[in-house]
């Protein structure tokens, strides 16, 4: 009886290999290999050669396949972002939005008036030193956010707007002259505001001619206020620069914009509006907001009345920060404004200035500052130390 060896019982010394490991070519001729004879590997091999029998070779086993993972190429195309559109492409889609205008326009375009004799309808509004101090820092800030990476847009121009392959025209000429602003030295004062003043009149002479749309119109509007933004002085001690033809101008301006509509008809039912209306509404509120603290900052500091602009009072407040911030598409706005619809219907800007508040009221104030944005913030500070003063 033969002695079993190692290899027959499947066991390998540890410091022997296995000569034919799984997935390695087999180096030896077929019929050596049949015989267990020593093979020279020659082609053909001596031994086949003297026998004179085929010498024939195995050809290599396939390769094994191993799992590679995902197929990242496939998921990169998903995340790709979207092809970028033209601003003309992009002011198109803002043709057939639907909004209606629920306020009284005229007492919009004739503000300005209330500074010089105030109806005795008209609730008086006072800004202290300290609300006067960081409403003016914090407006002088926006237009900075034009030259500097990283700091996003201003609070009132949508993301969207900026994220196409050109800016519209009146913000793109309106970014170079910020970074002229932002850089300017003490002997090139003169000359960035006579580029600020004559840009304002080009601005409201353009609008003058026609606007496409209303989004043209929008534009044309968060210019003009980004405008007067530069011509604020630093600091509440300096004399205002800002001429009052500006002023005028600019709130005839908002009276346009605001005539074409401020709110969906989708958002006064608690349902959800078309994503290019909802866009151009929240967008077209914001820029009227800060247009109403910002006339509110000029007569504070030429020691002329303000008036709680109260014709604002039954438009929505601002949106939360990730409804604002949801525009990498529509299907995520879409998502995140049944979030939105879920916490109930939105929360006027008259509430801020109830005080005391009743139970319900102070419940809905709660639940929207502890979703809003930074904008939202100021106001709500604003709106609440003016009205305790």
């Amino acid at each position: 009886m033969s002695i079993p060896q190692p290899h027959d019982l499947g066991i390998v010394p540890k410091n022997k290999k296995r000569r034919n490991p799984d997935g390695a070519r087999r180096v030896v001729c077929e019929p050596c290999h049949a015989s267990k004879l020593k093979c020279d590997r020659g082609r053909p091999c001596s031994r086949c050669t003297r026998r004179q029998v085929e010498c024939i070779y195995a050809p290599p086993p396939a390769r094994k396949k191993h799992p590679t993972g995902p197929d990242w190429r496939a998921i990169l195309n998903i995340v790709e972002p979207p092809v970028t559109k033209t601003w003309s492409e992009y002011q198109s889609s803002f043709s057939a939005v639907d909004l209606i205008c629920p306020i009284d326009v005229e007492r919009v375009k004739t503000r300005w008036l209330e500074g010089f004799a105030s109806a005795l309808d008209r609730q008086p509004k006072v800004l202290g030193p300290g609300v006067t101090f960081f409403t003016l820092t914090t407006l002088r800030s926006w237009p900075r956010m034009l030259t500097q990476t990283g700091t996003g847009s201003p609070p009132f121009i949508h993301p969207s707007q900026l994220q196409n392959s050109e800016y519209p025209p009146p913000l793109a000429r309106c970014v170079t002259i910020a970074h002229m602003w932002a850089n300017q030295t003490s002997d090139g004062g003169d000359i960035v505001r006579e580029t600020i003043l004559r840009e304002a009149q080009a601005l409201f002479e353009s609008d003058r001619l026609g606007s496409s749309n209303d989004m043209e119109r929008l534009v044309t509007m968060q210019a003009y206020l980004l405008l007067c933004l530069m011509l604020l002085p630093s600091c509440t001690t300096e004399p205002m620069t800002i001429p009052q033809e500006m002023k005028i101008n600019l709130q005839e301006l908002t009276a346009k914009s605001a005539r074409e509509g401020l709110i969906c008809p989708a958002e006064q039912t608690g349902s959800r509006p078309d994503y290019s209306s909802w866009i151009l509404a929240e967008a077209k509120r914001r820029t009227i907001y800060a247009i109403y603290m910002l006339d509110d900052v000029i007569n504070t500091l030429g020691n002329m009345p303000c008036v709680l602009g109260d014709e604002l009072g039954i438009l929505p407040m601002t949106c939360s920060k990730m409804l604002w911030l949801a525009c990498s598409s529509q299907e995520s706005w879409e998502q995140e404004y049944n979030t939105t619809l879920a916490s109930g219907k939105y929360l006027r800007l008259e509430e801020l200035w109830i005080h005391p508040a009743d139970e319900q009221t102070r419940r809905r104030r709660e639940r929207w500052l502890a979703a809003v944005d930074e904008f939202g913030l100021m106001i709500y500070a604003v709106a609440t130390i003016s009205q305790l003063h």
